[in-house]
């Protein structure tokens, strides 16, 4: 089972590597706002470690939607890295 609780030391590291992505093309301060909420939560379940076939039945939408949508957020965001997405994903979500 995946812990979804943070210490403080992870909180405070994953905001410090946060800080270091470059600013987006509209000037928001976070790639999370780029995103629609669809591909929010999209993010915030893979992020959680849940596979594409999980976020799929718990969305109700297509393994390939899935997809669909971490192809779009990766393109919004220019970031490929799943470990930084889930940092986005993490100290995005309480920006919403």
């Amino acid at each position: 089972m995946i812990s979804h609780e943070y210490t403080s030391f992870e909180r405070e590291t994953t905001t410090q590597q946060l800080s270091e992505f470059p600013p987006t093309a509209d000037g928001s301060e976070h790639p999370w706002l780029l995103l629609s909420k669809r591909e929010q939560e999209v993010l915030a379940l893979v992020s959680r470690g849940l596979t594409y076939a999980a976020v799929a039945r718990s969305l109700r939408i297509s393994v390939h939607t899935v997809d669909t949508y971490l192809r779009r957020i990766r393109r919004k965001t220019s970031i490929s890295s799943m470990a930084e997405l889930a940092i986005v994903a993490y100290t995005g979500s309480s920006k919403s």
